[in-house]
């Protein structure tokens, strides 16, 4: 009689638990209070929670396939982490950049000749908390105006010279940007009333 002889056949893998750990992608501190969305666009699934104290988040028993995941934390740059493929228990880290202060690079023309407008005057207003950050910018003789140093927000941007009509415009900023404007030049009109 020689050795008993054993089968042994191994299951397919059906199903998992994705755990991702959100991570400051300058620092590598952990971030908790994140929250993550796990989502799978062929079967609708989505899951949504925050990470603990430890910036980890544990998904619900998930089906095999691929999914997106996307993470977003107070004071950092929103995250989309598409194709993690889950067979079986699977770990992920996730890196987060905060955004970055930048210039903000303002270029005015006029409308219909498409010559660069100088003196232009620029007020930039944080939308957030309404300080005005810019009240007497000027465009340059190119028709360029670049403002101090910006932190990443939504600001109100607004242009006036005289003889043009105003511009007023929402932007939101996050590091350096060039914003392109036109403005159209006010025409004297005559009417001429019949009585």
């Amino acid at each position: 009689n020689g050795p008993a002889e054993t089968e042994v056949r191994m299951q397919p893998v059906t199903e998992g638990v994705l755990t991702i750990t959100v991570i400051d992608g300058t620092t590598d501190a952990v971030i908790p209070n994140a929250t993550v969305t796990v989502s799978r666009s062929e079967t609708s699934e989505e899951y949504s929670g925050t990470t603990n104290s430890a910036g980890i988040y544990t998904s619900p028993t998930l089906s095999t396939g691929r999914y997106d995941i996307e993470v977003t934390a107070d004071g950092y740059n929103p995250e989309l982490y598409g194709s993690v493929d889950v067979d079986g228990d699977t770990s992920k880290d996730i890196y987060l950049s905060k955004p970055q202060p930048g210039f903000l690079t303002i270029k005015v023309v006029d409308e219909d000749t498409q010559l660069s407008l100088p003196g232009v005057t620029v007020k930039i207003t944080d939308e957030a908390s309404g300080n005005v950050i810019e009240a007497n910018g000027r465009t340059d003789s190119i028709g360029t105006y670049t403002s101090s140093l910006l932190a990443s927000g939504s600001y109100t941007i607004e242009l006036t010279r005289v003889g043009y009509w105003p511009v007023e415009s929402s932007r939101h900023l996050q590091g350096d940007a060039t914003v392109y404007f036109s403005m159209l030049e006010k025409r004297d009109a005559t009417f001429t009333a019949y009585v």
